[in-house]
C-alpha cells in the first residue's frame, strides 16, 4: 500500500525484520515481507538500537567521535574564543541524537567534559593545563559570569526531560505504548526496565518533570487528587508530609469533588483546605475542556523565587490555582498582597508611617512615592530609600522563609530596615527645614543630623556716590 501510495520501493537489502519472541509464525512473517531477520544491536540513523540498560561499550563510539573532532589542526589555529565556539556548534552537538534518547552513564559524561575542557584550555583533548577558572564556572551563563557552555549532564538531562513530557502527554502510538507497559493500573510507574534501553532515562527524568508542571483544571478526571500539582506549587500529599497515611491506597481524582460543575468537597476535606490555608473556591473550573498538563517556566517564566509573580500571570491568563502567603499564612500569595495588604509587611509599613509621622490611607507602591514629595530633602531620600529597600527586604525574608525555612520576626526585619535608614543617610547630600517635626523624626530614625545652613545677617550702611 506504502509503494503504491508514494511511488518509492523499499530496498530488501536495506530493510530487516525485528520480530522478537515470536516462533512459529516468524517464517510465515519473512515470506510475506521478504526481508531477512535483524538482531539486537543494530545501528539506525547512527544510533545503537539495543535491548536493556545502554552500558558504557556503547556510547563510546560517540567519545571517540568527539576526541577526533578535537585533535589536529583544529586546537592549534583557533584562539580560545574559535575554540568556544567549536565546542558550542560542533563538538557539543556530536552527542545530542544520542541523548535525546538514551540517558548517559556518569563516567561516559565525565570523561566527555574532560575531552571538552583541556581542547578548550590547552588545544589538545588529552592535554591537562592548570586554570584559575573552575569549569563549572566557565559552563554558565553570560549573565552569571560565564562563556555559556553547557554541561553534557545538563544537555542529556534537558533531553530527557523532553522524552518525559512526551510519555506523560501521550499524543502519538510511542508515548501509548510505553504508558501502558509501564504505568500500572493504581497508577505508579514502574521500577525494573522490562528490557527497555529508554525507560531508565524517562524515570530519572520524572521527578524533575513533575515538579515543574501542573494541571489547568478541565473536568479533572485525569488529575489525581492527592499526588498531581494542582492547587498549590506543590501536591496535597507533600503539603500533608504525613507517611503514615496509605498514600498507594487512594486513588482518588479530582473529578470526584466537582459535581454540576462546581465544587462539593466532603466536609473532611473542606477542613483539610481550611487548615492548609486554601480557598478551593478560587480555582475556577473548565468543565467543559479536557484536564491540561502545563510547563510552568514556559507558561509564565517561572523562576526560584518568582511565584507572587506567576500567580498574577496565571490570574491574567485565566487560570487560578490556590496559593499561600509564606509570611502570614493567611491570603493569596500575589504580588499585591506580599508587599502591601500582608500582616506582617503592613506591620513593618505602619511602623515606617510612625517613625516618619504620616498616615497613608490606601497602601501601595505610587501612594508611597507620593508621599514623600511633601518632605524636606534629607526626609524624601530616607524615606525613597526606606520604600526600596523594605521591599527588597520583604522579599528576601519571604524567600528566606520559603526556601531556607528560616524564622522571620518583626523585630530582626526592623534591625534590617534601621540599617537601611543610616546607609541612607550616609548617600544623602539633602539638607532638612531646621523645625521641630523633622527634628523629631530624624531622633526617632536615629540618624545624623542634615540642618539647613543658617541665614547669616549682616548689617549694611549705603550712602548717596559723591558728585564729581
Amino acid at each position: 500500500m506504502y509503494q503504491e501510495a508514494s511511488g518509492q520501493v523499499f530496498s530488501s537489502e536495506k530493510s530487516k525484520l525485528f520480530l522478537g519472541a515470536m516462533n512459529n509464525e516468524k517464517k510465515q512473517v519473512k515470506d510475506i515481507f521478504g526481508f531477512d531477520e535483524g538482531s539486537l544491536p543494530e545501528t539506525y540513523l547512527g544510533i545503537p538500537l539495543i535491548q536493556g540498560r545502554v552500558t558504557k561499550e556503547i556510547l563510546r563510539p560517540l567519545v571517540d567521535k568527539i576526541k577526533k573532532r578535537a585533535t589536529g589542526w583544529a586546537g592549534s589555529l583557533l584562539s580560545i574564543q574559535g575554540r568556544a565556539v567549536l565546542i558550542k556548534s560542533v563538538l557539543r552537538s556530536i552527542s545530542i541524537y544520542s541523548m535525546s534518547i538514551y540517558k548517559w552513564h556518569t563516567s561516559v559524561i565525565k570523561e566527555g567534559e574532560r575531552i571538552l575542557r583541556n581542547f578548550f584550555w590547552s588545544r589538545e583533548p588529552d592535554t591537562k593545563k592548570a586554570c584559575v577558572v573552575v569549569w563549572d564556572k566557565v559552563c554558565k551563563l553570560f549573565k552569571e559570569g560565564g562563556i555559556n557552555l553547557r554541561r553534557l549532564k545538563e544537555i542529556n538531562q534537558s533531553l530527557m526531560m523532553k522524552v518525559t513530557w512526551n510519555f506523560l502527554n501521550p499524543k502519538n502510538e510511542w508515548s501509548e505504548f510505553m504508558r501502558a507497559k509501564f504505568i500500572a493500573k493504581p497508577g505508579s510507574f514502574s521500577t525494573c526496565t522490562k528490557g527497555s534501553s529508554i525507560w531508565a532515562g524517562v524515570r530519572g527524568a520524572l521527578e524533575d518533570v513533575c515538579s515543574n508542571s501542573g494541571w489547568v483544571i478541565g473536568d479533572g478526571s485525569c488529575i489525581d487528587l492527592w499526588k498531581d500539582i494542582w492547587c498549590s506549587p506543590i501536591s496535597l500529599k507533600d503539603l500533608i508530609n504525613n507517611d503514615n497515611i496509605p498514600w498507594k491506597n487512594l486513588h482518588a481524582k479530582v473529578s470526584s469533588i466537582i459535581v454540576n460543575g462546581r465544587w462539593s468537597l466532603p466536609h473532611n476535606l473542606l477542613l483539610l483546605f481550611h487548615r492548609l490555608g486554601m480557598d478551593i473556591n478560587s480555582i475556577k473550573l473548565n468543565t467543559n475542556k479536557a484536564d491540561r498538563r502545563v510547563w510552568k517556566p514556559d507558561l509564565v517564566d517561572f523562576v526560584m523565587g518568582s511565584y507572587p509573580l506567576m500567580i498574577d500571570n496565571l490570574q491574567k491568563k485565566g487560570i487560578y490555582i490556590v496559593s499561600r502567603c509564606r509570611l502570614c499564612s493567611k491570603g493569596a500569595e500575589t504580588l499585591a498582597h506580599l508587599f502591601w495588604n500582608c500582616t506582617f509587611s503592613s506591620s513593618l509599613w505602619s511602623w515606617l508611617e510612625t517613625l516618619f509621622n504620616i498616615c497613608i490611607v490606601e497602601r501601595n507602591l505610587k501612594s508611597l512615592l507620593l508621599a514623600g514629595d511633601t518632605m524636606s530633602p534629607y526626609l524624601k531620600d530616607l524615606w525613597i530609600g526606606a520604600i526600596w529597600g523594605g521591599t527588597k527586604l520583604i522579599w528576601h525574608a519571604r524567600n528566606k522563609k520559603t526556601f531556607e525555612d528560616c524564622i522571620i520576626t518583626l523585630d530582626k526585619e526592623k534591625r534590617k530596615w534601621s540599617k537601611l535608614f543610616h546607609d541612607t543617610a550616609f548617600l544623602s547630600k539633602g539638607r532638612i527645614y531646621n523645625n521641630q517635626s523633622d527634628f523629631g523624626i530624624l531622633r526617632s530614625l536615629g540618624v545624623p543630623l542634615h540642618p539647613s545652613k543658617s541665614t547669616v545677617i549682616k548689617s549694611c550702611s549705603w550712602e548717596l556716590p559723591r558728585k564729581g
